[in-house]
């Protein structure tokens, strides 16, 4: 499942970021641009405010971002 989350080690720049786990009420969720590196997953509950669904960035004006460390990536050449 595809969203769209507060990039971490770059607040308040969002990404295109993908469910990897599910556990009970929380995600692991990995930013999109990182293939199989799993080095900045991160755990939440899934009504984190910091999770929003595809569109809400457009929705909302707020610019989709490459993942900071990653260079060049198409936020929405995965969907």
């Amino acid at each position: 499942m595809k969203l769209e989350a507060v990039d971490r080690n770059n607040p308040p720049s969002y990404c295109v970021a993908t469910v990897v786990k599910l556990l009970g009420h929380r995600v692991c969720i990995r930013y999109d641009g990182y293939g199989n590196d799993d080095s900045n997953d991160f755990w939440c509950n899934f009504q984190a405010e910091e999770l929003h669904p595809i569109g809400w960035c457009a929705q909302n004006g707020y610019p989709l971002q490459a993942p900071k460390g990653v260079e060049t990536l198409d936020p929405y050449s995965s969907l």
